[in-house]
């Protein structure tokens, strides 16, 4: 009998425990987010600077307003291992695994603003990777089909995306051909 109440004790405490856990957890993350909203803003404004420099290039307008809004948006640390802001939002590619990056910053917000999206385009990505670039190009078309024949990327860039809310955002995985 002694037993019964002392589990029933155990029971009891890890009930009042756990949602505590829950919101300890949660709020930990909320800080991290909070964190990086300052890196992710710094980072748009380096894409800018970068952009100045370039209008040569890039013409005066620089990358369209609408893509650095994107990019603004679009949570970069969520799509690297350890999800560390003053990594994901520093100015340089990222390792994501298997030998591939998520490329710089500058270099993501341009190809963005060549490809000269539309908000009624479907987009074709070749090579998800981390779902980074993916998840930009879904603030400013209506679909996105993505391509990933690396199973370790293409399988967790699927998870963070759905997690996040990209439900415009197809992944899909094929094997790569035989050498």
């Amino acid at each position: 009998m002694t037993k019964s109440l002392a589990c029933l004790g155990v029971y009891a405490l890890m009930k009042l425990l756990l949602p505590l856990v829950f919101v300890a957890v949660a709020c930990e993350a909320m800080a991290q987010d909070a964190q990086c909203v300052h890196e992710r803003a710094a980072m748009v404004e380096t894409i800018r600077a970068y952009a100045r420099s370039e209008a040569d290039v890039l013409g005066p307008q620089g990358i369209s307003d609408r893509v650095l809004e994107a990019i603004g948006q679009t949570e970069r640390h969520r799509f690297i291992p350890g999800r560390s802001c003053s990594v994901a939002y520093m100015d340089a590619p990222v390792r994501i695994g298997e030998g591939q990056t998520i490329s710089q910053p500058f270099i993501v917000a341009l190809m963005t603003h060549l490809a000269a999206v539309k908000f009624d385009d479907t987009v074709l990505e070749v090579g998800t990777g981390s779902g980074y670039q993916a998840a930009v190009l879904a603030r400013l078309v209506r679909r996105v089909c993505t391509v990933e024949i690396i199973p370790p990327l293409a399988e967790p860039a699927a998870k963070v995306l759905r997690e996040l809310g990209y439900d415009n955002v197809t992944v899909s995985g094929c094997a790569p051909l035989p050498s």
